[in-house]
């Protein structure tokens, strides 16, 4: 869920939530109806169509990852993990663009 990242600062649990979400929207969104595509700000059935449809929460998503922007991140000096501000970025960008979705 979006929500889990409310906060987050380590480098490593946000590339891997940005990651997760952008992968998310990739798999989803394709499966969701064009016209309802990013309506509210929370996932909700449309009343106006037979059988309900279901909007992808994209609102909710861009609320979620928007504080991020811009990256602010320096890697400290020997960091074993190797993730880089531009890691960051491209990932932040990928969910705020929906990029491949």
């Amino acid at each position: 869920s979006a929500s889990c990242l409310h906060g987050e600062t380590d480098p490593r649990c946000l590339l891997q939530v940005l990651r997760l979400l952008n992968r998310t929207q990739q798999v989803m969104l394709p499966l969701f109806d064009s016209q309802h595509y990013s309506i509210g700000s929370h996932m909700k059935v449309e009343e106006s169509h037979p059988g309900g449809k279901v909007a992808f929460p994209s609102v909710v998503i861009f609320d979620a990852v928007a504080p991020y922007y811009p990256v602010h991140f320096t890697p400290p000096k020997n960091d074993p993990h190797g993730i880089t501000r531009d890691m960051l970025q491209n990932s932040l960008m990928s969910v705020l663009c929906e990029r491949g979705a």
